[in-house]
């Protein structure tokens, strides 16, 4: 079996950029209940994809640095001072068994 999730917020959310990614990594470790061989992510901001997979559990993969480079990328012309979004901002990904 395979795990998909996604998580998009709306142009002006309320959403801080901090709770968007908890938001989303939670997801994500509670979907490789579904797929633990592989997982992968893909950010969509200002017209452009971002995608990241990799050969490992979500929970791993999280953990990595290069993930952690991904998501600050995307999210670093999106954010505003306070620290909430401002612009619509998507991040989907899969687990697979």
């Amino acid at each position: 079996m395979c795990g998909i999730l996604g998580l998009v917020t709306k142009e002006d959310s309320n959403l801080t950029s901090a709770l968007f990614k908890s938001s989303f990594e939670c997801l994500f470790k509670l979907s490789e209940s579904r797929g633990k061989e592989s997982s992968g992510v893909a950010l969509c901001s200002a017209g452009k994809i971002r995608i990241f997979k990799s050969p490992f559990a979500a929970s791993f993969l999280i953990r990595t640095s290069e993930y952690k480079e991904l998501f600050q990328e995307a999210l670093s012309g999106e954010i505003l001072k306070i620290g909430k979004i401002k612009k619509p901002f998507a991040a989907i990904a899969h687990t697979r068994l």
